[in-house]
């Protein structure tokens, strides 16, 4: 094959495979990020509920809407009063999941390497957390491989469009805004 002909193979990126199906596994990464101006609080799981079909691997055409969810009791901070709190807060009893729908995915950059795509990009679509839904944006950066797929993501939540009464510590509450982030792999379940 010619210099020039494998430039152009290499530079059009994956051939296009058939639909495959990936899952996330135990190695997710989500957290939560709260800001006190006395301290900041992290909490982290390991749990992220949710299959992402993508309908073609050369184009990372994700099939929408694509449905993931967490558990809010699954995140642990270091500090079992505060988890209790936190879950206390989001009335984790009545609403157990932080539920996200992406709607639309707009990549900015697909770079072909030679094991399949780097992504960096924004996702639109809602949020519901308390049971509240709301518009959300997602920075995106991932991998897709043929039998992996890599994500980060991160986004803000804010706690009082939420209805969320923001807890408040020495009479001072902690801020509106919380980062959420999620750092995955999702493994390949199979072609179809």
């Amino acid at each position: 094959m010619s210099g020039t002909l494998l430039a152009l193979v290499l530079a059009a990126g994956p051939a296009v495979a058939a639909p495959a199906s990936y899952v996330f596994g135990k190695d997710v990464r989500t957290s939560y990020k709260v800001v006190h101006p006395l301290h900041t609080s992290i909490g982290l799981s390991d749990h992220l509920l949710g299959t992402i079909r993508v309908l073609d691997a050369s184009q990372a055409i994700l099939e929408l809407p694509l449905r993931l969810r967490i558990p809010v009791r699954s995140f642990r901070s270091g500090n079992r009063s505060r988890d209790r709190n936190m879950a206390l807060v989001m009335q984790a009893e009545r609403h157990p999941m932080v539920d996200l729908v992406i709607e639309s995915v707009t990549w900015s950059e697909r770079r072909a390497t030679p094991d399949g795509l780097s992504l960096v990009g924004e996702a639109a679509g809602k949020v519901q957390v308390r049971g509240v839904t709301q518009p959300v944006r997602i920075a995106i950066e991932g991998r897709l491989r043929p039998e992996l797929l890599t994500v980060q993501a991160s986004f803000p939540i804010s706690l009082e469009a939420h209805g969320v009464e923001r807890p408040s510590l020495m009479l001072r509450p902690v801020d509106n805004e919380v980062l959420l982030s999620v750092e995955a792999t999702a493994t390949v379940l199979s072609s179809s």
